[in-house]
């Protein structure tokens, strides 16, 4: 088992594994759970968009630009350019900011198992400087001094699963991010069915 991770399958498709760290629980509900319509529209594009296999890695077909420059490492490609920064501010509440992030993470792995791209991918999602307790009710309850929705962010990583690679640290490494709320998938495509 992943340091510092739990895992959680129930509710998700066996297609994709599940890993969080404590900071992350009070979110699965947002995860587990998809919206018909996002409310962010550059969410939307991406998603519409899907991804495209290429020599130089697995992409969202929206990060790749003509005359596009790569470099050796695949996953450094793709670490790079399929960063997505979700803010806060885009939002009317904390609680519909929150849905449509996992609502975009929960769409976008469903879009990846119906790709036909042989492998498997990570996703994963950090909303940063934050550090989550649940009270009684739904509540949310913030505790960090310099909180500020204008400037906090969820980032998405997206990069094709390699065992060797020492970018899957991330995962490990965990443990160590008090203020940091990390939820990782690894979704299989369907074509690895065949």
């Amino acid at each position: 088992m992943l340091a510092g991770f739990t895992p959680k399958v129930s509710g998700i498709s066996s297609k994709m594994k599940t890993f969080y760290n404590d900071q992350a629980k009070p979110l699965l509900k947002f995860f587990t759970k998809t919206k018909s319509e996002l409310v962010n529209l550059k969410l939307k594009q991406i998603l519409e968009g899907g991804f495209i296999s290429k020599p130089e890695g697995i992409f969202l077909k929206s990060a790749i630009r003509k005359r596009q420059k790569f470099e050796q490492n695949k996953t450094q490609n793709e670490w790079s350019l399929n960063e997505i920064v979700v803010f806060e501010s885009e939002y009317e509440s904390c609680e519909e900011y929150f849905s449509d992030v996992g609502s975009f993470v929960v769409k976008l792995a469903d879009k990846f198992r119906t790709s036909g791209i042989s492998e498997e991918i990570v996703l994963a999602v950090s909303f940063q400087a934050l550090q989550f307790i649940t009270l009684g009710s739904e509540e949310f309850k913030f505790i960090y001094e310099d909180y500020d929705e204008s400037t906090n962010s969820a980032h998405v990583k997206i990069y094709a699963k390699r065992e060797n690679d020492e970018i899957l640290l991330y995962k490990d490494g965990c443990d160590g991010y008090k203020t940091e709320a990390l939820i990782v998938y690894e979704v299989a495509s369907s074509s690895q069915d065949t």
